[in-house]
């Protein structure tokens, strides 16, 4: 086999387990059993979904709770 193919395999599969690990952190699944390339592809479109959902709900949150405390700051006098 061609040290190159050999090389894109190796990162395939390692790309794979990680999409795996990742899935299994965010609760998606279970990670009990084996899973082929589609579902592999699956997993990182949901775990990416995941992901942006939480970031905005946290940036939401984080702006609001910015935006309680600039509201609770008493206002600039002028000089």
């Amino acid at each position: 086999m061609n040290i190159d193919v050999e090389i894109a395999n190796a990162q395939r599969d390692q790309f794979a387990y990680y999409i795996v690990r990742i899935s299994v952190a965010l609760g998606i699944i279970d990670g009990k059993q084996p899973y082929n390339g589609e579902q592999v592809a699956f997993l990182a479109e949901t775990s990416i979904n995941a992901i942006r959902t939480a970031s905005v709900r946290h940036n939401k949150e984080y702006a609001e709770e910015r935006q309680a405390f600039l509201d609770s700051m008493p206002p600039l006098r002028r000089l």
